[in-house]
Formats: structure tokens, C-alpha cells, sequence
């Protein structure tokens, strides 16, 4: 059975929010995470739940029903996949602002059971497509990585790296580095206290090391998969690396879900 869909009723109307209230139980599969009856409440909720829906007025005192959107994308409250936006409103002027601040429908009060239905299948449809390229894509993932890995596994990789400074010439087995962070034109790489300079891209330094070993982290950073310690989860979905020398680096965007189905998060 599908999981019901999760909604919160964001309006200063006490009747109004009854009336969608009694339209969700009406049309079942929904549960009501809370009702909001202004933005300040609205912002609270939404981020410290996990919601699919919001039944959002446009119209409140203090805070409409877009600025609770644009505060929503400044403080970074929302996840990776927001929840979708049901304008229910009495004024039908806002309705082209509303689909530009990408409202998946914009119901004109007073409107009836029928009308009300009809945005409620949008969003179980919405969420339906949503889930299934999901899965597409994890399915695409998982077949690159497979192949990914049969090519890696024909590749030989770096077993040392030799640095030359100041006539000194060091060798130093890749097993031991810790960490290597980008610094202008050259890889920096540390290996417990020491420092040596390669003047190479980590992207070009990407290649020569073993993905079993080595983690990109950020478009600054690599890592040495054991010499991670933790990593710390926000709010907003991002992690901070923490290493066993107590560095912590922001774990970029682009890499989050490397570094997840890396460490099988």
C-alpha cells in the first residue's frame, strides 16, 4: 500500500482550514502533519518535518503565503525534495506569481469537494512520477557503477607518489596519505604531520588513485576512506566530514551521493 500523503493546512482562517481538513479525511490516504494559522507557525513545521504537501493561503497578516516560500529558501529549511505548494486562496490575481514560485495548483475560494479532489490527485500523480524517476535513476546509477568498477578493477593505481623539494626526493606509499586538498595550481597532500607539494590537479589525482582507498569529498578535497572519522548531517541535508586529525571539510554538493553510496549511507 502506498504511504498516506503527509500535509500541513496553512491559513488564518479557522474555517477555511476546517474545510480542508474535512476534504483531506474526506478523501483518505493524507495525513495531517498540523494546521498553521499564519507563516510564522507554517515555517516551524515545515522545517522539522518531512512533508509531500502544503495547503498554503496567500493572504495573512504579518507574513503571506509567498514570503513564507522565499524565507523557506533562504533559511535553507527545505530538503533536497521539497514539498509541493496548493495555493488555496480567495483572490485569483496572484495566480501567475503563484505558478512562477512553482505551485503545483491554485485553488479560488469557495471551491467544493470536486475541484479540491482534483489537486489532491495532482499531487499523489506528481509524487508518483517523482518516486519512479527515482528509482530510474538509481537503477542508472547502480548499472554505471557496476560498470564503473569492472573498469577500475583492469586499472593499476599509484602505490607511491615521489616529491621533490629543495634537492630532498621523498617517497611516501599512497596508503599513508591522509588527505589532499587543492592549493592554487598545486595538490596538497598531508600524511600524518608532514606536507607535500604535487603540482597536479585532483581531478588528474583522481584517476591515479584507488576508489576503495580515496573519496572526493569536494572539488577541493580528497580523502583517505579510513582516515574518516564521522560525518555530521544538517538540517538542510548537507554533511560536514570530519577527519581523525579532527579537519572538517563541507562535503560539496556535487559529491553527496558518491560519498553516500560510498559509505552505504
Amino acid at each position: 500500500m502506498p504511504k498516506p500523503l503527509r500535509a500541513i493546512i496553512v491559513d488564518d482562517e479557522r474555517l477555511a482550514r476546517a474545510k480542508i481538513r474535512r476534504f483531506l479525511e474526506d478523501y483518505g490516504a493524507v495525513e495531517i502533519i498540523a494546521e498553521c494559522a499564519n507563516g510564522m507557525e507554517a515555517l516551524t513545521v515545515i522545517g522539522e518535518q518531512a512533508l509531500d504537501v502544503i495547503f498554503l493561503d496567500v493572504q495573512m497578516p504579518e507574513m503571506s503565503g509567498f514570503e513564507v516560500l522565499r524565507l523557506l529558501g533562504e533559511s535553507h529549511l527545505l530538503p533536497e525534495t521539497p514539498p509541493l505548494v496548493v495555493f488555496v486562496t480567495a483572490f485569483d490575481h496572484y495566480a501567475v506569481a503563484a505558478f512562477q514560485e512553482n505551485a503545483l495548483d491554485y485553488i479560488v475560494k469557495p471551491f467544493d469537494y470536486e475541484r479540491f479532489s482534483v489537486a489532491l490527485r495532482r499531487v499523489e500523480e506528481t509524487i508518483s512520477v517523482a518516486a519512479a524517476a527515482r528509482r530510474y535513476q538509481e537503477l542508472t546509477w547502480r548499472v554505471v557503477e557496476e560498470q564503473s568498477q569492472k573498469q577500475v578493477s583492469n586499472l593499476r593505481f599509484e602505490e607511491r607518489f615521489v616529491f621533490k623539494s629543495r634537492g630532498k626526493i621523498s617517497l611516501v606509499a599512497t596508503p599513508d596519505i591522509d588527505w589532499i586538498e587543492a592549493e592554487g595550481n598545486y595538490a596538497v597532500f598531508h600524511v600524518g604531520k608532514a606536507r607535500y607539494l604535487l603540482r597536479e590537479t585532483l581531478s588528474a589525482l583522481e584517476t591515479r588513485l584507488d576508489p576503495a582507498m580515496f573519496l572526493r569529498i569536494h572539488r577541493s578535497a580528497i580523502v583517505r576512506v579510513s582516515f574518516l572519522n564521522s560525518l555530521e548531517q544538517h538540517e538542510d541535508g548537507s554533511y560536514h566530514a570530519i577527519m581523525r586529525d579532527g579537519t572538517r571539510w563541507g562535503v560539496g554538493p556535487t559529491y553527496r551521493d558518491a560519498v553516500r553510496r560510498a559509505l552505504s549511507l
